[in-house]
């Protein structure tokens, strides 16, 4: 109900606040649904992607706590389709070597459970986890 000023009738910390100055959005610290993420991998989906102007998305993440941090694997969908990514880059805090990121980032995994494409990415850490990843996720459902 708003009163003859525009104001609406939610108090907050003892005086009338304009509902239109209330912010509910969150912080993208972390990947959760409908998430938007950057690609890095150079495969086609990627790069028609972000000449359109069209981010993927992430609509699902394969964890109990259904909150993926880096190193996790997603459900991405990206121009109407959707495919499995892992999260190469992630805003929160990470241990300690691993660096933080100032984007959330993505890159696709195929049929078979194995990186797409692949882009050099600056950060050791990240370099050697993604080449030793496509050992132990080969088993996953698509």
């Amino acid at each position: 109900m708003q009163n003859f000023l525009g104001f609406s009738r939610q108090s907050v910390f003892g005086c009338l606040v304009h509902s239109r100055l209330i912010s509910t959005t969150s912080h993208n610290l972390q990947i959760q649904l409908r998430t938007r993420l950057k690609v890095v991998d150079n495969s086609l989906l990627g790069k028609e992607a972000v000449e359109r102007g069209r981010p993927a998305y992430c609509i699902h993440v394969y964890q109990k706590s259904r909150v993926g941090t880096t190193g996790d694997i997603i459900r991405v969908a990206i121009r109407g389709q959707p495919k499995k990514a892992v999260l190469v880059g992630c805003k929160q805090r990470q241990r300690h070597g691993v660096p933080r990121q100032s984007c959330l980032l993505t890159a696709f995994l195929g049929a078979v459970s194995l990186l797409l494409c692949w882009r050099d990415v600056n950060w050791p850490y990240i370099s050697t986890w993604l080449t030793s990843i496509s050992i132990f996720i080969t088993d996953l459902p698509l």
